[in-house]
């Protein structure tokens, strides 16, 4: 019976927090709030801007996709990260990628193929930051818009 509870309050808070950001809030109640609700508010004032194909270079757990599904106009949304077991294991369940690879060598053959690049709380972990912007400038469309966020914690870099 206690597992039972305690599975039930699990999933309430999930799916609250699922649905606040879906709504465009995070719940203050994660330990990282105030970036992920900098970088929310920052995709709602360029939600007008966003539409087409979207490419999200380091996407994770892609925390972003639902709520720019719903404030903007996404043909595609398609999330790149590294493969499995790369760094950090403890996190390989949880990559939602639709494409594995590297933002310093992106694997996309034809160049001006997206409408949007977003990148949020990558740039800081790569070694070669202007290797990784010249490979968006690649894939990006003329005239495009690009957003990129960086970490605010210090020992996350």
């Amino acid at each position: 019976m206690k597992l039972d509870f305690k599975n039930r309050i699990l999933a309430y808070h999930k799916a609250r927090k699922e649905k606040l950001i879906v709504n465009g809030k995070y719940p203050w109640f994660s330990s990282d709030k105030i970036e992920k609700q900098t970088i929310i508010n920052a995709l709602t004032e360029a939600s007008a801007y966003i539409r087409g194909v979207v490419l999200d270079v380091g996407c994770g757990e892609k925390p972003y996709y639902e709520y720019l599904r719903k404030i903007a106009r996404i043909e595609y949304y398609i999330g790149l990260d590294l493969p499995p077991n790369t760094f950090d294991k403890s996190k390989d369940s949880r990559i939602k990628a639709d494409i594995f690879g590297d933002a310093l060598n992106l694997p996309f053959r034809s160049k001006n193929s997206f409408d949007i690049v977003i990148s949020t709380q990558v740039l800081e972990h790569i070694p070669e930051p202007k290797r990784m912007l010249r490979e968006i400038y690649k894939v990006l469309k003329k005239r495009r818009l690009f957003n990129i966020n960086l970490s605010l914690n210090l020992e996350h870099s």
